[in-house]
């Protein structure tokens, strides 16, 4: 067994990185290293996934649930205008006027 003192190891697996040590094991999302590639992997994969799913919720939702179908329109317009945000922001990242 090791001490307490011992280093944490680390390997990555996939998208997660996960830290394991004597007492307990702990999954950490992995990051990318620069903002400009979060941004591009939230606009292309992340939102488009949240919205797809939400609109079949969405679908799925009765026509006199009328609390849940707003909060489900609710979350799909957030998720569109953070689309179009991280859409302007990229743009504004590859402009040479800044």
């Amino acid at each position: 067994m090791r001490s307490v003192l011992s280093p944490v190891r680390s390997k990555v697996t996939s998208t997660w990185r996960v830290r394991e040590s004597p007492t307990a094991r702990v999954m950490i999302r992995a990051m990318p290293k620069y903002r400009r590639d979060a941004w591009t992997k939230e606009l292309t994969v992340v939102l488009p996934a949240l919205i797809s799913r939400l609109r079949r919720e969405l679908l799925a939702t009765p026509d006199d649930a009328r609390d849940p179908r707003e909060v489900l329109q609710w979350k799909i317009k957030r998720a569109e205008r953070r689309m179009a945000d991280l859409r302007e922001r990229l743009l504004r990242a590859d402009s040479p006027e800044r």
